[in-house]
C-alpha cells in the first residue's frame, strides 16, 4: 500500500522463498579398539538421514570396528524446508595393548628347561627374556625365582605389549617307596638269599640320584639272625633336589636245626634216662623218666637238639633206647630149714622167690645147697 498526501493506492508484489541449505553438525571420532561408538549428529529439517562408511580406499563397508582411519559421511536428504546435504567425519580407531594371561608360574624341579605358562588375546610374536640375579638365563631349569619379560610384537587391532611376572623353581624332595613290608617291618630267614634293593623305588629323582642303604650304621647287609635298622638314604642334589630318608626294621630270623646224629641208644631196665650220655647238642626232655620196658622194639624218647650256632633254633628230636634187662639186687633168704627126705616144695620161701626145682628132696643132713 502507497500513500502520501497527494496520492493514494495499493500495488501486489510477489517474491519466491526457497529451501534453506541443509546444515549438519557432527565431529570427528577417535576411539580405542573394541570401544563401542556412535556417529552422532544434528540436522537440520525432516529429510531423511544416512550415514554411509567407507575404508581408505574410498569402498563403502559397513560399520568398521578393526582398527584403521575410516570415514563417515553423513547424508541428508531433501526435505520440506531444506536442501539435501552431506558431511564426512573421519573416524579413528586405534590399537590397544593385548592381554596377556600368566597361566602358571611356579613349579617343582624337573631338571628340564621350565617356561612361564601364559595366553594372549593377540597372535603377535612372543620373545620371553628370564633373568637370574641379574643375568640373563637361556633356560631355566635350576631353583630359584627368575625375572620374566613377555614381549608381545604389534599385530592387527593390538600394540607391542610387554609383561613383568617372575617363575618361581621349587626344590623337591625324592620319594622312597619300600615293599614287602608288614607294619614297616621286612621279614626274612636265616640263609634266605635277600637283597632289599629289590623292594625299593625312588621317584620324583631327575638328577638320578642313587640311594644308599645301611644296616645299623654299616653298609654291608646282614646275613646272621636279629633286628636291624635300615635307612635308605637319597642324598641331596645341590639345590635342586633335598636329602630324602626312609627307615624300616629288618628282622632276619633264626631257622630249625637239623639233627642227622645217632638216634638209638642203649639202656638198661629201671634206669632214668639222664643215665644214658647224649652226643653233643643233645639232651632229654625230662632226664628224670625211666628209660621205659624191655621190649622186642625200642622205647620212643623225646631230646631237644640245641647245636652250638645261634642261628638256629633248638628242636625236638625222636630217640629211640633199646631197653636191656636189669640185673637184681636182692637178699639172699636166711635161716630156711627142713626135715631129711622133704621136698624143696615143703620149705616156704619169702615173696618174689620160688625154687628152681621143687620136686628136689633134702637128701642129707646139714646144709644143703
Amino acid at each position: 500500500a502507497l500513500e502520501n498526501t497527494n496520492f493514494t493506492g495499493e500495488i501486489t508484489l510477489e517474491f519466491t522463498i526457497t529451501k534453506a541449505p541443509q546444515q549438519i553438525t557432527s565431529s570427528n571420532i577417535t576411539v580405542d579398539y573394541n570401544t563401542p561408538y556412535e556417529v552422532l549428529y544434528e540436522v537440520l529439517g525432516d529429510g531423511l538421514v544416512e550415514v554411509i562408511y567407507k575404508d581408505s580406499e574410498g569402498e563403502i563397508i559397513a560399520k568398521p570396528t578393526e582398527v584403521g582411519t575410516y570415514t563417515a559421511t553423513i547424508e541428508v536428504s531433501e526435505g520440506s524446508c531444506y536442501l539435501a546435504g552431506s558431511k564426512d567425519i573421519t573416524i579413528t580407531i586405534n590399537p590397544i595393548s593385548s592381554s596377556i594371561e600368566v597361566l602358571d608360574n611356579v613349579f617343582d624341579y624337573t631338571g628340564s628347561k621350565i617356561e612361564v605358562l601364559y595366553e594372549s588375546n593377540s597372535d603377535g610374536e612372543f620373545e620371553v627374556v628370564y633373568t637370574l640375579n641379574d643375568e640373563k638365563v637361556d633356560e631355566p631349569i635350576n631353583v630359584g625365582t627368575y625375572q620374566v619379560t613377555i614381549t608381545q610384537s604389534a599385530s592387527g587391532n593390538y600394540t607391542e605389549t610387554v609383561v613383568n611376572t617372575t617363575l618361581t623353581i621349587n626344590a623337591i624332595t625324592p620319594v622312597i617307596e619300600i615293599s614287602n613290608l608288614t607294619d614297616n617291618v621286612m621279614t626274612f630267614n636265616y640263609k634266605d638269599t635277600y637283597n632289599v634293593s629289590d623292594y625299593i623305588t625312588v621317584t620324583n629323582n631327575p638328577d638320578e640320584i642313587d640311594y644308599t642303604v645301611t644296616y645299623d650304621g654299616a653298609s654291608v647287609a646282614p646275613t646272621k639272625p636279629g633286628t636291624y635298622n635300615v635307612v635308605v638314604t637319597v642324598a641331596a642334589s645341590g639345590n635342586n633336589q633335598l636329602e630324602a630318608t626312609s627307615s624300616f626294621t629288618l628282622v632276619i630270623n633264626k631257622i630249625d636245626a637239623t639233627y642227622t646224629g645217632q638216634v638209638t641208644f642203649d639202656g638198661v631196665y629201671g634206669n632214668k634216662l639222664s643215665t644214658i650220655i647224649l652226643p653233643e647238642g643233645l639232651e632229654w626232655k625230662n632226664g628224670e623218666d625211666l628209660v621205659g620196658n624191655v621190649l622186642t622194639s625200642p622205647n620212643k624218647h623225646i631230646a631237644t637238639y640245641n647245636p652250638d650256632d645261634d642261628c638256629y633254633n633248638t628242636i625236638e628230636v625222636e630217640l629211640y633206647v633199646n631197653v636191656e634187662k636189669a640185673v637184681p639186687e636182692y637178699d639172699v633168704p636166711e635161716q630156711l630149714s627142713g626135715e631129711i627126705n622133704q621136698t624143696l616144695a615143703d620149705i616156704d620161701l619169702p615173696d618174689g622167690w620160688m625154687w628152681k626145682d621143687s620136686s628136689e628132696q633134702l637128701t642129707s643132713l646139714g646144709v644143703n645147697k
